[in-house]
């Protein structure tokens, strides 16, 4: 199957292009940001990662 078929249906294939620390009020770090970029269509995907388990958005 080629790559742009497995884009139209949604099956993207990324590479990471920046990662971004989440902060809370007090400077704490309390997760992180992954932004990332589909090789083939240039679409761009973010997730959020929360490593704190006490800290509510």
């Amino acid at each position: 199957m080629s790559q742009d078929v497995k884009c139209f249906i949604g099956l993207h294939k990324y590479e990471v292009l920046e990662k971004k620390d989440i902060k809370n009020p007090y400077g704490a770090i309390v997760g992180m940001t992954i932004i990332s970029r589909c090789t083939n269509c240039g679409k761009i995907h973010e997730d959020t990662v929360y490593t704190d388990n006490n800290y509510r958005r």
